[in-house]
């Protein structure tokens, strides 16, 4: 294995990425900040800035911090959505945001969680007590693909973001060996093709 440092290429790259969206002077000029409220039930912490920067595309920055199971269980992640809206949806109630309508989107992104288990196993048998054992490992994971999707601006004021496609996962797992992989339902670490569904709400700057 190398000593690449996965942690600190993703901080990097989404520190980089926000100065270049605060160059632009993002705020107040077509900016929805968004949160996942479904990374929350997982224990990480997700939200998003999007910015259009030419007529009908924009670029959608994700970030997220994962913390759980009393801190055994943390990672970060960075994604890039590179989106282009096909048609808005203007109306009375709808309003007329540029970024509220159908779009595709590439995106592609990286993430990096490190996970300690502990477990009792019986041992030895014979004479039935309980040992601990405690197993640390580390994923780091890239993935890229494409998604379609659609995001209602409500009124220039909220927004509910929808989307779903899928790309592929490469991974590389440090420390563990016998995890087993669902591909129907990926979990971290899973390598080949991956479904991706995401929902936002945001707030309009």
């Amino acid at each position: 294995m190398t000593n690449f440092d996965f942690k600190s290429l993703i901080m990097k790259n989404i520190f980089l990425l926000i100065s270049f969206l605060v160059s632009l002077n993002v705020i107040g000029q077509n900016v929805i900040a968004k949160i996942s409220p479904f990374h929350l039930i997982d224990g990480t912490f997700y939200t998003s800035i999007e910015k259009e920067f030419i007529s009908d595309h924009s670029v959608n920055i994700s970030s997220g911090y994962r913390l759980s199971d009393n801190g055994d269980d943390k990672g970060w992640m960075g994604e890039v959505q590179l989106r282009k809206y096909l048609f808005t949806i203007k109306s009375l109630r709808f309003g007329e945001s540029s970024l509220s309508g159908v779009f595709g989107a590439l995106y592609g992104n990286a993430k990096y969680f490190s996970e300690l288990e502990d477990y009792d196993v019986l041992y030895p048998y014979d004479e039935g007590y309980y040992q601990d054992y405690y197993e640390k490992y580390e994923i780091k994971q890239g993935e890229a693909g494409v998604l379609m999707g659609i995001q209602l601006v409500v009124q220039e004021k909220v927004s509910l973001d929808f989307f779903i496609g899928g790309g592929l996962r490469v991974s590389d797992v440090e420390g563990k060996t016998n995890i087993n992989f669902d591909p129907v339902s990926p979990q971290r670490g899973y390598t080949g093709i991956v479904p991706k569904i995401g929902l936002d709400f945001g707030i309009v700057f």
